[in-house]
């Protein structure tokens, strides 16, 4: 019985950091909530000029998100790992029906009213804040809408 006991607190202690890490995905999540003013945009090492980003919104409801207002739109689920440093996004490209077209590993940056989020569908998790030629990442800069 005795040589129970420390499985049964390894487990207790993983399943404790489970719950904790889903409740801080729970709680970016609930940030990432509204709609979002694009600041910035980059792809692929160029930058978005401003005025094309004038309309551009991101918005974000529930584990859904859509960017609008730019020349290629586009909309999707997200699911966040806070737990990774930095923190990491999987976001899942739909098109107008909900069906799957491709993947798109990255990592977010929350801070008071705005949101950096970099990634790419190349298979590679970015590492940092940058979109450099050829290397297939974008990254967006947001900052929350007022109401």
């Amino acid at each position: 019985m005795n040589a129970r006991l420390p499985l049964a607190l390894t487990l207790s202690l993983l399943l404790v950091a489970a719950d904790a890490q889903q409740e801080a995905a729970r709680k970016d999540l609930e940030r990432f909530q509204g709609t979002w003013t694009v600041v910035a945009l980059e792809n692929n090492g160029k930058a978005v000029p401003a005025a094309a980003l004038k309309e551009a919104k991101f918005l974000v409801k529930d584990e859904r998100y859509s960017m609008q207002g730019i020349e290629e739109s586009f909309q999707g689920r997200l699911k966040l790992d806070p737990g990774k440093t930095p923190r990491a996004v999987d976001a899942t490209f739909v098109d107008t029906e909900g069906k799957d077209k491709g993947q798109a590993a990255g990592i977010y940056e929350l801070s008071e009213d705005g949101l950096k989020i970099c990634w790419s569908d190349k298979g590679e998790r970015p590492t940092e804040f940058k979109s450099a030629p050829g290397s297939g990442a974008r990254l967006i800069v947001l900052k929350k809408a007022r109401k």
